[in-house]
């Protein structure tokens, strides 16, 4: 028989017969007959399952995910039109360190935007830009037609 693949699935709970059905409905689908399953109960697991594949993980746990979601929320995208200086981003950074702590901080520099700035903080957008409010002109000046 060819070298089979190693499927490793785990889980907080042991699987009911019909999420072992469904799970190996999905795996014959994608991987063929050729693999072999080991289930894991792993108490530490929070939600979700883990899957791993010849080595690959797949993480869709609740845990993984709010792993993610953490290294999200501490993102910046500071966006203008012209290059800041070095005082406006200090100014800028030390701002946003008092309200959200340290932060990990991309900087782009965007003509579109024709002037002003836009923040991303993890989700939330900040958008002061000049482009922003034309475009809000624009579309009122358009409901009056």
């Amino acid at each position: 028989m060819a070298n089979l693949i190693q499927v490793t699935v785990t889980t907080a709970h042991a699987l009911n017969d019909e999420q072992k059905k469904l799970l190996r409905k999905k795996l014959n689908k994608k991987l063929g007959r050729n693999y072999q399953l080991k289930m894991v109960v792993n108490k530490a697991t929070i939600g979700g399952l883990k899957l791993t594949i010849n080595g690959q993980i797949k993480d869709a746990t609740i845990s993984n995910q709010a792993d993610n979601l953490t290294s999200q929320l501490n993102q910046v995208k500071i966006t203008t039109a012209v290059p800041l200086t070095a005082a406006q981003l200090k100014k800028i950074k030390a701002t946003l360190k008092a309200k959200y702590g340290d932060l990990d901080y991309q900087v782009i520099v965007d003509p579109n935007i024709i002037g002003g700035i836009k923040l991303s903080v993890g989700f939330n957008e900040y958008d002061a830009t000049l482009k922003s409010k034309l475009d809000k002109i624009k579309t009122l000046l358009l409901k009056k037609i």
